[in-house]
Order: structure tokens, then C-alpha cells, then sequence
């Protein structure tokens, strides 16, 4: 329990910057290309369900 309280103190001295921190982000919408997503970062589409072996 002394662990939690001690965290519990640590977060209310910080809470302004908790606070702050809320306020930051990005604009989604202004970043160039496509989005971006599993298939697209590792370049393999489709399925595998005939896979075919020489």
C-alpha cells in the first residue's frame, strides 16, 4: 500500500503538467502521403491460402 500512496503523492505534485500534457496533439489531417497500416509497413497482401512452393 505504501507503493500506491507514494505514486498516488507523486502524481498530485505533478497534476498541473498532467494537465498540460492533455493539451497537446496532432492534426492528422496535415500529415503527407497515405495512412499508414500493418499491410502497407510490411508489403504483404492477400492471403496464403494457395501458396505455392518451387
Amino acid at each position: 500500500q505504501d507503493v500506491v500512496d507514494s505514486w498516488v503523492k507523486k502524481i498530485e505534485v505533478n497534476a498541473d503538467y498532467f494537465k498540460q500534457e492533455e493539451l497537446y496533439g496532432t492534426d492528422e489531417k496535415r500529415r503527407p502521403g497515405r495512412p499508414k497500416n500493418a499491410e502497407s509497413l510490411f508489403g504483404i497482401q492477400g492471403s496464403f491460402r494457395k501458396l505455392e512452393v518451387d
